[in-house]
Parts: structure tokens; sequence; C-alpha cells
């Protein structure tokens, strides 16, 4: 196979050939004009090798990219400057007469010579120019047969090429272009043969179908302006100044020239048939281009703000209207909101703004069915529209449902009567599906968008609360102390706090923001570094949550209060001490008499009110410490944890368990009562925090206890 395609021709051994052939006789052309001997077997050889020249010249001409690249208003306009450029070219043809048979005048001298060289080879080569543009244009779109039909066209054109230079060279020397026509058979068989053709071929004008009406008004009369000058130059100006310099030349200008002649023609005719609907295909174009425009923002376009003008100008565009409006339907309400407009005045707007429940949209909104209207002046659901004095005649109004859900209504509107057609409500129609899917993907990136962003935020909530939270629990040997705090879903509300005073006085203190998310979280930090403050100024738990009202109140937004309860406990003095703002009761279990209660002093949540009404609203409470003793400090997420069935804990339920449980140790009452509540809810998922603080009083306090009260009866006996 290696040793076969070694002996074919290489194309880059063939492409230089038809530019070294031209060159071969124009060399040898001054050779015999300077010497003014002319041979009539030299002209036949030059002749020959003139066609050689154009049928191997042809495939290398066409791989310039720049001849078969651009669309279709591209290639006809290289075809323009090409019947241009053969205009030039004859005009600078020297003037040289037939003056009976003197066809060898040009080479009575070198300039002449040089004159008609220059012309005629400018003239080949914008005639197979002209060719290519031809072929590119009949095979758009090209079927199984436009290849056939063509090849055999310029076969034929070859064909007819080669009998002309038999005729010529058995003929005599002054022979002519005519003379030569009227003994062959050339024109009685050959020429009949391509003009049909050319006539086939020129059938082959899809490519006015992708001209818009002005590209076809303009291809028109330029069409006609080319008939016409071609017409004058072929029978008038050409046969004056006829190329003198090749028969062959002659002969293929003239074939090319034909063929644009018959193909312009026909092309001419079919733009006339073509004007009277140009207008619905261009319409059609902008349709698709809209239809195309809106697909493109559907994946690219996902701020709604944004989206809902684009789909309104659109509208605008797609119909050809002169004003457009967009509905959007609001799920709260169940009213259409007015989001975007183009061509209407204020009053319009204003009317639509207060109007929610009325007008045009609304008709649709409930009918679910598009609404056309060809004489808005007689229709009574546009009353409106002529109480506000608007010039509109004519209106469309179609919903805009996503899996049949109405999202909006879109409306367009136009000047005169009668200004839609069925085929713009189809299309109006089809647009709205469009825009469902891209507002409805707008709302999903919108509601992701804020998901995530809640996501972080409760995040940070949370980050925040495990931070505000102790690290390990105070260690006193009269005292047992457990805690936890279970976050629902990153929600980050609740908060505690133990801090020592010294080594015999602790204080305690539980919270639950009403608020949620990190401002949540940000104001419990607030209120943690508050009260830890206070908490070292003054000894009272009711003095400490007065002086945290009167430090919040002024700066905390009226959306959020503080529930608390401050709690100080007291070894030396054997006391418990508390005051309670609008929080959970504690629950105490007695150990001496075995049995729980809540406790509940009067008080009222911080930030919700401040002053006197504040301060006598708020009580403190005292408990005498006694070994065994149990203290339960919580939030309302442990007797509001709710089941399957939407029942709640309850503190009847917890004030059960926890007096079964006060024997255990701290830790114990804790994972018990933990264990219980997520025994209740069986699987449902938690909506709050849920906190507890245990504290219970040690076995080694009652002994000492025990021992200070025998010290006492002693020093009194």
């Amino acid at each position: 196979m290696k040793s076969q395609r070694k002996l074919l021709p290489s194309k880059k051994i063939f492409a230089p050939i038809p530019l070294l052939l031209i060159c071969l006789v124009i060399v040898a052309d001054f050779i015999f004009s300077l010497a003014g001997i002319i041979v009539k077997e030299f002209m036949v050889l030059r002749e020959i090798t003139l066609a050689a020249a154009i049928m191997l010249g042809l495939p290398y001409l066409k791989k310039f990219s720049w001849l078969t690249s651009g669309n279709i208003f591209n290639r006809t306009k290289i075809l323009l400057l090409s019947v241009l450029g053969i205009y030039l070219a004859n005009m600078f043809n020297p003037d040289v007469p037939f003056q009976g048979k003197d066809y060898f005048s040009i080479f009575s001298g070198p300039f002449r010579l040089f004159l008609a060289t220059i012309t005629s080879i400018s003239m080949i080569f914008f005639s197979i120019l002209i060719l290519f543009m031809l072929q590119e244009l009949i095979y758009v779109r090209r079927k199984k047969n436009t290849h056939r039909n063509f090849s055999f066209l310029i076969f034929s054109i070859l064909i007819y090429l080669g009998l002309a230079l038999i005729i010529y060279y058995q003929a005599e020397r002054n022979v002519n272009f005519y003379r030569l026509f009227e003994r062959s058979v050339i024109q009685t068989i050959i020429l009949p043969i391509v003009l049909l053709l050319m006539v086939v071929n020129s059938f082959r004008n899809s490519w006015i179908n992708y001209l818009n009406k002005q590209q076809k008004i303009s291809y028109l009369f330029i069409g006609i302006l080319v008939l016409a000058g071609w017409g004058f130059f072929i029978h008038g100006t050409f046969s004056d100044r006829v190329i003198v310099y090749s028969l062959v030349f002659e002969i293929f200008t003239r074939m090319v020239g034909l063929f644009l002649l018959i193909y312009w023609g026909m092309a001419i005719i079919a733009l006339i048939f073509h004007l009277p609907t140009a207008g619905i295909v261009d319409r059609r174009v902008r349709e698709i281009s809209s239809l195309h425009a809106l697909s493109r923002t559907i994946s690219s376009e996902f701020n709604q703000n944004r989206l809902v003008i684009k789909i309104n100008e659109l509208a605008k565009e797609v119909t050809e209207a002169n004003a457009a409006w967009l509905e959007i339907l609001d799920r709260r309400t169940n009213h259409l909101k007015l989001v975007s407009y183009s061509n209407l005045n204020a009053k319009v707007v204003e009317w639509i703004d207060n109007h929610p429940g009325d007008g045009i949209g609304n008709w649709v909104l409930q009918n679910r069915q598009p609404l056309w209207i060809n004489e808005l002046k007689k229709n009574d659901q546009a009353y409106y529209l002529r109480q506000l004095g608007l010039p509109f005649e004519s209106l469309m109004a179609v919903p805009i449902i996503f899996y049949d859900q109405i999202v909006g209504v879109l409306n367009v509107v136009k000047l005169h009567e009668f200004g839609f057609i069925p085929d713009d409500l189809n299309m109006l129609r089809a647009f709205a599906d469009q825009a469902a899917v891209a507002l409805e993907n707008a709302r999903l990136v919108q509601e992701s968008l804020e998901k995530e962003r809640l996501a972080q935020e409760l995040k940070i909530a949370h980050d925040a609360q495990m931070k505000l939270l102790p690290k390990s629990m105070p260690h006193l040997k009269e005292l047992d102390i457990d805690a936890v705090c279970i976050t629902a879903q990153n929600i980050g509300g609740d908060y505690y706090d133990l801090f020592l005073f010294s080594e015999n006085r602790l204080g305690i203190v539980i919270g639950d923001v009403s608020g949620k998310g990190s401002a949540a979280a940000f104001l419990m930090a607030e209120v943690k570094g508050i009260i830890k403050s206070l908490a070292h100024t003054y000894v009272s738990p009711r003095e400490v949550l007065i002086r945290t009202n009167e430090l919040l109140y002024e700066n905390l937004e009226r959306k959020f209060f503080i529930s608390l309860i401050y709690a100080v406990i007291d070894l030396n003095m054997m006391s418990l001490t508390f005051s309670r703002a609008g929080h959970c009761p504690l629950l105490f279990g007695q150990a001496q008499t075995l049995e729980a209660r809540f406790i509940e002093p009067k008080g009222i949540g911080i930030g919700l009110t401040h002053g006197e009404l504040f301060n006598q609203s708020l009580e403190e409470h005292q408990i005498a410490l006694n070994g065994g003793d149990t203290f339960l400090f919580y939030t309302d997420g442990l007797v509001e944890a709710m089941n399957l069935q939407k029942a709640e804990f309850e503190e009847s339920r917890l004030l059960q368990i926890f007096t079964h449980a006060t024997y255990l140790n701290s830790q114990s009452i804790k994972n018990t009562l933990v264990k219980e509540v997520y025994a209740f809810m069986n699987g449902a998922s938690t909506h709050d925090d849920l906190t507890m603080v245990v504290v219970k009083v040690t076995e080694i306090f009652k002994k000492v206890q025990q021992s200070e009260e025998q010290l006492k009866n002693g020093a009194i006996q």
C-alpha cells in the first residue's frame, strides 16, 4: 500500500501547475509579440494550455477559506463584488476592433498585449469566483441529486470548451466566437444541453428562505440591476470589446455569465413570490429567537427581579405589542401582584396595585384560561382601562401555570382593534409555559439560597450557644451538679451558667431567648456577660434581674424577650435563694418529705416592660437546704416536647418521673429525664431546645448539718 501511494501524484506537486501554465503562456506571448511572428500551431497549443490551467485551477481556488466560509449574506456579497470586478476588468480592456478577421491584433504591440493579459486574467479569475459562489448558493440544504446536477453542468461546459478547441483547430485562423457557432454542432446539440442544466441548477435557491424581509427587498433590487447591467455588458460592450486574448477565456466567461443571468433571474422570480409572506417568516424568526432568548435566560438568570423584567420585555417583543405587564400570585394573600410592566402610565400601575382582586388578571386567575379581546371598548372586563383613558384597543392575557399551579398572569396590549391573531395567542401561551419554568427555577434557587443562609445562621447560633455553656461543673463536696443542653436543629435559644463566688457560695442561671438563630445567640452572650458582672455586685437575685432588665430594655428589639431563673446557693446559710423572670418554675424534691413540688414565684420576662411594673412583679424566694434535697432548673423545651400525635410531655409527667428519681445522683436523674422524654416523643422531631440543670445536696452536707445541730444542742445544755 505504501509503495502504491508513492506512485500517486501529490496534491502539493499539482498545486502550482495552473499558475505555471499561465506564466508559460504569458512569456511565450511576449516572445512572439516582440518577434512579430504568429504561428497557428502555437495559438492552438496556447488555447489548450489555458484550458488546462482553468481545469486544474478550479479545485485549488476553492480551497481558499474566505470563499466557502461565512453565511448566505457574505456569499452573495462576494458574488456581487465578483460581477463588479468583471465590469471593471472590461472597462480597462484595450479597444481592439475586429476589422474583418484580425483575430491576432493583440500581438501588434507589447503594451496592448500587456493590457489584454491583465484584464483577461482578471476577468477569468472573477468568472471562476462567480461560479464558486453560485455553487455555494446551490448547495444550501443540498439534496441527493444536487451535487450530480452541478457536476453534469461543469462537465458539459468543459465538453463545450473542448469541442470549440477542436473546431478552432480545423477552422480558419481568424474565426471568432460568433462565427464559430454558425457552422458547428455546438450550437445545435451541446448548447441546449448546457442551457437545460443551467435551468435545472437554477431551481436550487433555498437560501432565499433564510433572508429576512429587508434582505429580500434589497436582493430583489440588486438582482434587477445585476441582470440589466450584465445584459448590457453581454450584448453591448462585450461584443465591441470582446476578449480577443483567448478563445477559451472568452467561452468560459460567457458560459459563467449566461449561468449567472439564468440563476439570478430565477432567484428574482423566487424573491417576488416570497415577498408577500416575508413578514410572517420574519415574525416567526423573532418568535423563535425570543423563545431561545428565554431558554437562555432560564439557564442563566436566577434573580427573580431581573427575570420578571426580562420576561415582560420578551413577551412584548414576541407579540409586537405596544405595552405589557406581568403579575405574580402572592401565595400568602392569594392575590396577584404587579412585578413588571412597560409602557403603562402611573394611573394604571396604581389601579392594579390598589385592586389586587379585580381586573383582567383576576378573571384569568379564577378561570385558569387565556383571555383574548379584540375590542376593548366593548368589553366589560376591561372597564378600568377605559376609565383610565388608555388608548389600547386589543388585549391578550394568559395564565402562567407550572404543574397545575398558577404562578401569575402575563398581559399584552395593542393600540388598534383586532391587533392579535390566533397565532399570537398560541405563541404567548408557549412563551408563558417557558416563563413558568424560569420563574419556578428562580424561586427554587432563591429558596435554596435562603435555606443555605438560614442553615449557616443556625450553625453560628449553635456554635455560639455551645461556647456560652460551662465546659465543666463546679466541684463542691456538698453539691452534686450535672447539666445538659440538647439543641433542636441548631436553633440555639437556651442558655445556662454556673459560677462560684467562693467555696461556699454558688450562682446558677438558666434562660431562654424568645427569638432563634444567630440574633438570639448573640443576645444570650450579652445576657451572660451582664448577669455575671452584676452577680458580683449585687447579692440579691431579685436585684440582679432588675438591673439586667434596666440595661437590656432600652436596646432590646421588641420582638425579643428573655425568661430567666437566677439562684444563689449559700452553704454557710444553708439556703437557696432565687428569682424567676417569666421562666419555668423551679422543681424542688424535698428529702425529708420524699415529695416534689413546683415553686413558681411571680415575675415577668426581661425586655417585656421596665420600671416599677417589672420591679413590683418580681419576687424573691428562699428555700432552706437539707441533705438529699434535689433541684431541677429546666426550660420549656422539656415539658413542651411533643410526640407524633402532637401531645406534650407536660409538667405533670415531669413531676411524676422526677419524684421517683430523686434518690439517684444528679447525672442519673438527668439521664433518666432525657431517656423518658425521647421515649415519649417516639421518633418525633424536636422543635425546641431541651436544657436542664440538676443540683443535689449530698449526704456530706447532711452529716455536717447534723454535727452542727449536735454542737448547738450541747452548748445549750
